[in-house]
């Protein structure tokens, strides 16, 4: 690259462009057209007194063209003057492919214009008019990009669907599931789109920088610290020199919807719904007879829980009995935290709808107190929508209750009449505002169950032996249809993983049982307001 051409220049080009362009793309798209007649006009020779005042000056004119170009974009292609410098026509090039491929590595950040509408054009075989329409551009703009990115490919643009694809059309990254210490990589995989592409191209077989390079299109020396970055927080793991491999577990997204969609068959064909709220529902008097605050309760909303625990039991136990054949193979993964990822190809067009299943999500927010009374857990079960959740701001149930609040709970659970002071009366006007207490001062009625840790255990105990059995032929059923599919798809290496991890969410019923719940049984009873309802949270008191 030029000595004039720097990085401090490129980016000072993107800012001037972005101050004056509220739209980014399209401020990314001149920086790139002014950065390149720039490289032109040192190619041809060209002698500046002062280089910064020809440059900035060009790059005026170029956004003032831009500019009388928007203001007629009903002009048809041929009119737009500016766009496109005459001396940068095929038949006068003077940059070489290889400068601008060196060019393009330092602008990949404001090349995505061009990348979106190679892609629609070419992989998703979209008209002019089609893109024009939905990226909001003229027909005009479309051509004459289109144009410019042959310009720049050449030769080597028929070859684009064979090898390096992620380059210019990226992988989709869709579903994630976290479990476990994951603050460190999370901040890792989620501080740019590279750590997702990585793990795609190197799932499978290990590569190298200059491999992955070459695929993603971008310089390895900015790879180099990502990559660093990953093997610190256990996403890439080292395999031979100087090469890499995902150290997690990534799948195409239609094998592992097909897989979970095959389970999900097995348990409906099976009547598993119907089968375990049968023994939940079976087990009211033994658990009205535990001592708790709660106990007489009306019994579909400690169903919120019973169908929680009753999900995580034959998950546990199915999986459990499915690894006792790999045992002396496979040893329990000790890392401090799963992760499971799917992606898509860019051309895939698959109906997922075919795997649509009735399921309703849940949560596991434990939150440990330790007051000066009391060392107390605040349990959310279901901070997912239609209640208000913290996904979507700090409304949701799991803040409604923290350490400074969580005493008088239970105070006024044992003391319906308790005598409150004024910071007491202001907790339980929130209180009854979230439906957490009803009644009045002097009368308050808590509207969630209050456990002792004893307690706590021996619900437990009794959910998990009255649905043992079911669990076991669940686990027998689903695991041999899962295998088949998923097993072809994990490295050696990862199997630990993926039968102590991967097989046990395979196994997990908890969100069709909540379903079945809510919609189709109606044993869980349905909150007349789901903004204030204490339905699926509990107290227990350790």
């Amino acid at each position: 690259m030029d000595a004039y051409i720097t990085d401090e220049l490129i980016n000072a080009t993107f800012l001037f462009c972005r101050k004056r362009i509220s739209d980014i793309e399209q401020a990314k798209d001149l920086s790139q057209d002014i950065l390149l007649a720039a490289v032109t006009a040192i190619r041809k020779g060209g002698r500046f007194d002062s280089f910064h005042s020809w440059y900035w000056r060009m790059a005026r004119n170029k956004y003032a063209d831009w500019v009388r170009i928007k203001q007629n974009s009903a002009l048809p292609l041929e009119s737009f003057e500016g766009m496109r410098s005459e001396d940068m026509l095929p038949e006068e090039r003077v940059v070489s492919d290889e400068e601008i491929s060196e060019l393009n590595y330092s602008l990949s950040r404001l090349a995505a214009i061009y990348r979106e509408t190679v892609i629609r054009f070419y992989l998703k075989k979209q008209t002019v008019a089609q893109i024009a329409a939905e990226m909001g551009v003229p027909e005009g703009t479309v051509k004459w990009r289109l144009s410019d990115a042959r310009d720049k490919l050449k030769k080597e643009f028929d070859n684009m669907p064979k090898t390096g694809t992620a380059a210019y059309a990226p992988y989709i990254i869709d579903d994630m599931s976290w479990n476990g210490e994951v603050a460190k990589p999370q901040k890792v995989f989620y501080s740019t789109k590279i750590p997702a592409q990585i793990a795609v191209i190197c799932r499978a077989e290990p590569k190298s920088i200059n491999e992955i390079s070459e695929e993603i299109g971008v310089a390895p020396v900015y790879l180099e610290e990502i990559i660093g970055r990953m093997l610190e927080v256990q996403l890439l793991k080292a395999s031979g020199k100087d090469k890499y491999l995902t150290n997690y577990l990534v799948f195409h997204k239609q094998v592992k919807k097909q897989a979970s969609y095959e389970a999900y068959k097995v348990y409906m064909d099976g009547k598993f719904n119907e089968r375990i709220t049968e023994r939940l529902l079976d087990l009211e008097d033994k658990i009205r007879a535990l001592d708790f605050y709660g106990n007489d309760f009306d019994y579909g909303q400690l169903m919120y829980y019973f169908y929680v625990c009753a999900g995580w039991y034959i998950a546990s136990m199915a999986s459990e009995k499915h690894l006792s054949k790999y045992k002396e193979k496979f040893t329990e993964d000790k890392r401090d935290y799963n992760f499971t990822m799917l992606f898509e190809y860019p051309d895939d067009n698959i109906d997922y709808s075919v795997y649509d299943r009735e399921v309703h999500n849940y949560s596991d927010w434990h939150q440990h107190f330790m007051t000066t009374r009391r060392n107390v857990q605040y349990i959310n079960f279901y901070d997912v929508e239609p209640f208000p959740n913290n996904s979507v701001g700090s409304d949701g149930r799991t803040a409604w209750v923290d350490g400074n609040n969580i005493d008088l709970l239970v105070d006024l659970a044992e003391n319906p009449a308790k005598q409150l002071n004024e910071r007491e009366q202001e907790m339980a006007a929130f209180f009854a505002k979230c439906g957490l207490i009803t009644g009045k001062e002097g009368d308050w009625h808590v509207e969630l169950p209050i456990y002792t840790q004893e307690v706590k255990t021996e619900t437990n105990r009794l959910i998990g032996e009255a649905v043992k059995d079911l669990a076991l032929e669940y686990g027998e059923l689903v695991g041999e249809k899962v295998e088949k599919l998923l097993l072809p798809h994990v490295r050696e290496d990862l199997l630990p993983m993926f039968f102590n991890w991967e097989m046990w969410d395979m196994f997990d019923p908890k969100n069709m049982l909540i379903y079945y719940g809510l919609y189709k049984g109606k044993t869980m009873t349905v909150p007349e307001d789901w903004e204030r309802s204490a339905a699926g949270l509990q107290i227990v008191i350790l």
